[in-house]
């Protein structure tokens, strides 16, 4: 190799080096699996593999232990490996199947020595350097096996040396040992969520650390969503990734995002099927974490009020509410009833509360409205306000206004003395009670006169018997004069008074042949 040949390609190493921090994962993680690289392996580890061969590094002298004979990458198949056990004998072997170790057991190796180690081989285990793969063979020596091979030992020195490029291999193995001191780890990663209603948008953010606290960037991420298509990110300068998405039913519904392409933080062992020869490592093996969090979508019910344009003031107000639009689940709902007021534009659910309670829905449907009756006569009207759930807002809606009305009473009397003459006037007057007092009322009472009969018992209070009408305008209750009206044909009449309905009263008529209601014209 030239010196401009290496040249170039420590320079390839280097960016290797400087862009390992952006594929280290930052997250509260939940899962870290091999990725689609390491998933080929796992594929192949049915059967086992056979003995590794020199692939990357340098030729060095033979000897009866692994460490013999070569510094740097093996392959083992199509993987490439790295054996862990350099004092094990130098013989061939075949391979079981790659086994994940968070931890390698041993009197040198620490849990946060696997790390370190597992880190260096999935950055810098595969870049076919020779440099480079010697320095992550003397790098695994130094934190997995300690003593005579740390990189200060003899068996370290004396390998080292034989490659004729000794300096160099120290430098990127230091500046892998202290690269992994720092970032080596599992990620860290949290999503973020918020709720929706359905149809509106779920949005999601992920923000990726690495095991030194610090934002991945350009990390690749997927972030899925039920019913929905996975959508890809990367993140941005902050470790952060945001997709949205729309929300097309209620519940609670999971969204996962998955950061791929993370340096290992486990060793991927093969272990040999032949005593006392030493175990390998795959290299470049990748790895993903996962993070997930929920977000609730409820749905916008409606609320419909549905009620009589009127009402008795003795009986209790009818009505009914319809649920419509939302998911099963019991909630509360409460009825309030509102009112008196004079007028139906001025009626009203924010005042003049009569009473409020509360009952239970179990969804969609139509429910009565609880039995209450009005204290008085006046304009009313209904609220309905049912509380929200796990995947129902809450909803409330104010209903129309009802004419709750009373049944007033009405009574006429001639004022002639029983007798008239013929062709004199018949006076009369015309008496109210029952009026609700305080609203209004304004209408013309209709005094009825029938006859003649021949006599007082004869009197009948029929249509075809009606001779004359008048009126007498009554503003409340009292009593007022009716227009007199002429009688010339001799005999018995009868008379009845007719009130109008009004606002808050029904109509009323008195009874025929009543107390001085009959009089005989002469």
């Amino acid at each position: 190799m030239s010196n401009q040949q290496g040249a170039r390609l420590m320079g390839a190493a280097r960016g290797l080096r400087t862009g390992m921090a952006a594929a280290i994962a930052a997250a509260v993680v939940t899962a870290m699996v091999p990725t689609a690289q390491a998933s080929a392996a796992g594929a192949a580890a049915a059967k086992p593999s056979r003995a590794d061969r020199p692939w990357s590094g340098f030729a060095i002298h033979a000897n009866r232990t692994a460490d013999g004979h070569w510094i740097g990458a093996r392959k083992l198949n199509k993987e490439v490996v790295y054996r862990l056990d350099p004092a094990r004998k130098a013989k061939r072997s075949s391979y079981g199947p790659v086994r994940p170790v968070g931890n390698l057991a041993g009197r040198q190796a620490s849990r946060r020595d696997t790390v370190r180690a597992a880190y260096i081989l999935s950055r810098y285990g595969t870049f076919r350097y020779d440099v480079q793969s010697a320095a992550v063979d003397i790098a695994l020596d130094h934190l997995l096996v300690g003593g005579r091979y740390r990189l200060s030992g003899d068996v370290t020195s004396r390998r080292v040396q034989q490659t004729g490029e000794a300096a160099k291999v120290r430098s990127f193995a230091k500046a892998m040992l202290k690269e992994s001191r720092r970032q080596a780890g599992p990620p860290k990663m949290a999503v973020s969520v918020t709720n929706a209603a359905v149809g509106g948008t779920v949005r999601a953010t992920v923000r990726v650390r690495g095991a030194n606290g610090r934002p991945v960037k350009d990390a690749p991420v997927t972030l899925s969503y039920p019913g929905a298509t996975t959508q890809a990110a990367r993140t941005d300068q902050a470790g952060t990734a945001v997709a949205t998405f729309v929300a097309t039913s209620a519940g609670r519904h999971a969204v996962v995002a998955t950061v791929k392409d993370l340096p290992e933080w486990r060793l991927h062992l093969r272990s040999p099927k032949r005593a006392k020869v030493s175990r390998v490592a795959r290299a470049g093996v990748k790895g993903r974490a996962s993070a997930s969090a929920v977000a609730t979508i409820n749905v916008r019910p409606t609320v419909q009020i549905t009620s009589p344009a009127q009402a008795m003031r003795t009986s209790p107000i009818p009505g009914r509410f319809t649920l419509s639009g939302g998911e099963p689940g019991t909630r509360s709902a409460t009825i309030r009833l509102f009112g008196p007021f004079t007028t139906a534009a001025g009626t009203t659910c924010a005042a003049k509360q009569v009473v409020a309670r509360s009952m239970t829905v179990t969804g969609n449907g139509t429910y009565n409205m609880p039995a209450v009756t009005a204290p008085s006569a006046g304009f009313y009207t209904w609220s309905v306000a049912v509380a929200a759930d796990s995947v129902n807002q809450s909803v409330a809606a104010c209903g129309g206004a009802i004419a709750v009305k009373v049944q007033p009473a009405v009574a006429v009397q001639e004022e002639a003395g029983n007798t008239l003459k013929s062709g004199a006037l018949l006076p009369s007057t015309v008496t109210t009670r029952g009026l609700p007092s305080g609203l209004p009322y304004a209408g013309h009472a209709t005094v009825r006169v029938y006859g003649p009969f021949v006599a007082r018992d004869n009197v009948r209070c029929l249509d075809a018997k009606l001779r004359k009408r008048t009126t007498g305008r009554v503003n409340g209750n009292g009593t007022v004069r009716a227009e007199p009206v002429e009688l010339n044909a001799r005999g018995y009449y009868g008379l009845t008074v007719v009130l109008p309905a009004g606002t808050f009263s029904t109509a009323a008529t008195s009874s025929c042949r009543a107390a001085n209601t009959v009089v005989r014209v002469e």
